[in-house]
C-alpha cells in the first residue's frame, strides 16, 4: 500500500477522527467505514462516523451502523475518507471534513482529483475493505468478529461473491482470517443479496 507509513503515524497523532464513505452508500463504503472506525477505537481515539445519506435497510444489521450520524458539533484533529476518489463522492459532508488539519483518503482506486494531504491506495485490492484489514493489522488492531463482519461485508459486494477480476489470492486470504473470528460467512452473504426487507417483500407480493 502507497502511503501507509505517513497513514499509520497520522492515524497515531491525533485523538480525535472523523470517517466517512461515498454518498449513496453500497456495501465496500459503509462496510470500510464501520470495520475502520470500529477498529481506530481499539486504540483509544475518539471516532466520529459519518454518512450523508442513510444506509439501504439491508446493511442496517451491521455492527456500529446505528452509530452514523450526519454532522459534528465537536473539533476533530483527522478526518478520513474511504472509497472516495474525489471530494464530490463525499458530499456534503466534506463541509465538515475540511475544518480538520488533515484529510486521510483510503481507496482501491486512482484518485482522480485528490482533496486530502495523506494517501492511502492499493489498487492491487479487491476492496478498501481488504485494504482497511491490512490496514488495521499494522496498527495492532485485534479484529474483532464485529469488525471483520464489516470487512467481509466490503469485499463480498465490492467482488460479486469474488466473480470480478479484481480477486486476488490475497483477497481469499483475508477472508479465510476473518471468518476464523466467528462470522457465519453463508448467513452474511444470504442478508446481503437474498433477504428481503419487510418493504421489498410486500412489495413483490
Amino acid at each position: 500500500m502507497r502511503g501507509l507509513e505517513e497513514a499509520k503515524d497520522c492515524i497515531c497523532k491525533a485523538k480525535k477522527i472523523a470517517i466517512c464513505g461515498h454518498v449513496n452508500p453500497d456495501g465496500d463504503s459503509i462496510g470500510s467505514l464501520l470495520s475502520l472506525g470500529l477498529g481506530i477505537e481499539k486504540l483509544g481515539k475518539c471516532v466520529y462516523m459519518l454518512s450523508q445519506d442513510a444506509l439501504p435497510q439491508k446493511y442496517m444489521f451491521l455492527p456500529g451502523a446505528s452509530r452514523l450520524i450526519k454532522k459534528i458539533n465537536n473539533p476533530f484533529d483527522l478526518a478520513i475518507t474511504v472509497d472516495c476518489s474525489n471530494k464530490e463522492m463525499v458530499g456534503k459532508t466534506f463541509q465538515i471534513l475540511k475544518k480538520a488539519r488533515n484529510i486521510l483518503e483510503i481507496d482501491h482506486h486512482e484518485f482522480r482529483r485528490p482533496f486530502g494531504q495523506i494517501r492511502l491506495i492499493d489498487h492491487r485490492a479487491a476492496a478498501v475493505g481488504e485494504m482497511v484489514y491490512l490496514f488495521l493489522k499494522e496498527l495492532k488492531v485485534r479484529v474483532t468478529k464485529e469488525i471483520a463482519e464489516n470487512i467481509l461485508t466490503s469485499i463480498i459486494v465490492e467482488t460479486n461473491l469474488f466473480r470480478l477480476p479484481g480477486v486476488r489470492p490475497l483477497t481469499f486470504q483475508t477472508c479465510a482470517e476473518l471468518i476464523k473470528t466467528g462470522v457465519n460467512f453463508s448467513k452474511l452473504a444470504e442478508r446481503i443479496y437474498w433477504s428481503k426487507t419487510k418493504e421489498s417483500a410486500i412489495l413483490s407480493g
